[in-house]
């Protein structure tokens, strides 16, 4: 399928067996960004375990884009499944089981992966992280209430999704304006609020005021 220039964003996916997304060989400049994912790859697809990611064609296109997203996720067996150049910032993956490799084959010198949260540090430790490596950090994100979000939201007012709420950051949490600056920043996060174009932005789906 040769998409070009597709653009995901203001999703809330979760549940899905065969985990978040599906990269076709032939897809490129796709963005995708300000999405909120909890407890994707929960089944076991025939290929690669539990997966959230799966490149097809086994190499991918470094113009395909994933930044400031959340990813809540149980046990993985891997994160990319035979992907080998990944464009990956300002996102929160966090794992409340274990996850056995980063990625299922090593990962090109010319991948990127910057500002990114990673919990717990271990997940990247297998084929881990190469290429353009700067900023990461390993820290719990301090969200209100992880795990909470639930099927059936509806949009509110201003035409994005309020839910779920859970995945606000708190006062503390080390994601607050911890991220880089986007050049394609579409100027709202998530839940609608503002992203500034010359403030650093903090990492993951939620870019509003901390919560106490």
């Amino acid at each position: 399928i040769d998409t070009d220039g597709d653009v995901f964003q203001y999703n809330y996916s979760h549940d899905n067996a065969r985990g978040f997304m599906l990269f076709m060989a032939s897809a490129k400049n796709i963005v995708v960004r300000y999405n909120i994912s909890q407890n994707d790859a929960a089944g076991a697809a025939r290929q690669g375990g539990h997966r959230l990611f799966y490149q097809d064609g086994k190499v991918g296109n470094l113009s395909n884009q994933i930044y400031n997203n959340t990813f809540y996720e149980g046990s993985l067996d891997t994160v990319f499944f035979q992907a080998k150049n990944v464009f990956f910032d300002n996102n929160i993956l966090y794992s409340t089981g274990t996850v056995k490799q980063f990625s299922t084959t090593p990962l090109s010198d010319t991948s990127k992966f910057e500002n990114n949260l990673f919990f717990p540090a271990t997940m990247t430790a297998i084929h881990e992280l190469a290429g353009m490596v700067l900023h990461n950090i390993s820290s719990d994100p301090l969200w209100k209430a992880p795990g909470s979000g639930v099927a059936g939201l509806s949009v509110g007012r201003n035409g994005f999704l309020h839910a779920p709420e859970g995945y606000a950051l708190r006062r503390g949490s080390p994601a607050i304006h911890a991220g880089r600056l986007m050049d394609m920043n579409v100027g709202f996060d998530y839940f609608g609020h503002r992203v500034s174009t010359t403030d650093t932005p903090s990492i993951g789906a939620y870019g509003g005021p901390a919560l106490r």
